[in-house]
């Protein structure tokens, strides 16, 4: 396929970006794409200055998901697709739940799995040339189990339901109002919006900001084992020392 892996790209300090780059395959994913990513992920988490991670892309769409090629030469489903051990699945999960706090930018049309890596993302900003369909039941794919489970935490059972099972396909407004955009611009303003946003976060303290984020995953999940354990990192994360230092300083200013 014609292209890169994708690239990760400094954007200031403490924010991070990965950029999709196979613009003429419409940024469809390969396997050696997924593992990349995951790679890129794991390596920003080990760096403390990085809080905030962006995922972007080049030409005009977002990415068409899967690689076509990959799945009609699949021969083992736990390779890819299916299978709760697939590449595409692990690259989702990995940023579901990183500490870090992820945003995804979105210029364009979204398709398959790619819209189950934004939805992994915590934020999701995209412009009216955005829309989201999700074809995996025209093909028989069935999708792996954390997809479905982040589809109905997301937009709720029915449209879970509408979106997965009819393929239909969801313009940029529409989207939206379901959720799956936290914010629409204008197509000129979306890169300007998506740093400024990145910046805005990647100044709040870290440690309260990556645990609200990650006691919010666990309230929203259909897995409720971990509750109890993400509570307590909300909780650990309190430091009232610090909070009224940051106070004082804000007074001050």
């Amino acid at each position: 396929m014609s292209g890169q892996i994708p690239l990760l790209k400094k954007i200031s300090a403490h924010v991070m970006c990965i950029e999709l780059r196979r613009p003429d395959s419409a940024n469809r994913l390969e396997l050696e794409d997924l593992i990349e990513i995951q790679s890129l992920v794991r390596r920003c988490e080990s760096d403390i200055e990085i809080r905030v991670l962006i995922f972007t892309s080049q030409g005009k769409y977002f990415s068409a998901g899967l690689d076509f090629g990959v799945l009609k030469n699949l021969k083992n489903k736990q390779n890819i697709g299916a299978g709760s051990d697939s590449e595409l699945e692990r690259t989702a999960n990995l940023i579901a739940n990183t500490k870090l706090i992820t945003i995804a930018s979105i210029q364009g049309p979204i398709f398959g799995g790619a819209t189950d890596i934004a939805l992994a993302c915590d934020l999701r900003i995209g412009n009216h040339d955005t829309f989201l369909q999700m074809p995996a039941a025209k093909i028989g794919l069935p999708l792996y189990a954390s997809a479905i489970e982040r589809y109905v935490s997301n937009f709720g059972l029915s449209q879970a339901k509408r979106l997965i099972l009819t393929c239909v396909s969801v313009p940029a407004e529409e989207l939206l109002q379901i959720g799956f955009l936290t914010e629409l611009v204008a197509k000129d303003d979306l890169e300007e919006k998506t740093f400024q946003v990145a910046q805005m976060v990647s100044e709040f303290p870290f440690q309260p900001v990556s645990a609200m984020k990650k006691y919010l995953n666990s309230t929203a999940s259909i897995d409720k084992s971990d509750w109890e354990r993400s509570k307590q990192e909300l909780l650990n994360s309190f430091d009232s020392v610090k909070i009224s230092e940051r106070i004082d300083i804000k007074h001050q200013k």
